[in-house]
């Protein structure tokens, strides 16, 4: 039987349980380099507020290199206290219009990206520099498909 890969006219997207699940699935990967990490999900506008009030964020708002309206990272870590933060919902809403096949790959790499962050000695943007080769070099698919679905609005957080 020969497969189809263009989307059924059921198949809307990723909904938040599934999410969810392959935000987990991803964090469980590196709970043993990571034991104290701890997991919060929260609701779009509780998520929101949380970004908007993560200090690398508060900073971008109030130089006014972000707009807090438009804030769109959907992960984001709080390195002293092993912390990643997540929306399914927000994915789910970023994934929206975005191609099916993007789908699991952005969600993995979007928390990959944070979680290897907790691995590197900086946590600011030389750490971020550092994680990006290191993606680029072995995870070069999640890379590309967070980037293309990040476009020109990614957060240095």
């Amino acid at each position: 039987m020969r497969r189809s890969w263009s989307r059924a006219p059921y198949d809307l997207g990723m909904d938040v349980r599934e999410a969810a699940a392959l935000i987990r699935h991803r964090v469980r990967d590196y709970q043993p380099a990571l034991p104290t990490l701890h997991v919060r999900f929260l609701r779009r506008a509780a998520y929101k507020e949380a970004l908007a009030d993560h200090p690398p964020v508060a900073e971008q708002i109030s130089l006014g290199l972000v707009d807090e309206e438009r804030l769109r990272q959907p992960v984001f870590g709080t390195y002293e206290e092993t912390l990643l933060t997540a929306s399914p919902e927000l994915f789910v809403e970023i994934l929206h219009d975005e191609p099916r096949r993007l789908h699991r790959p952005y969600v993995d790499g979007a928390v990959l990206r944070e979680l290897l962050l907790f691995l590197t000695e900086e946590g600011d943007w030389r750490g971020r520099v550092t994680v990006r080769a290191v993606m680029a070099k072995h995870f070069p698919f999640q890379l590309v498909a967070t980037e293309a679905v990040d476009g020109e609005g990614a957060l240095i957080a």
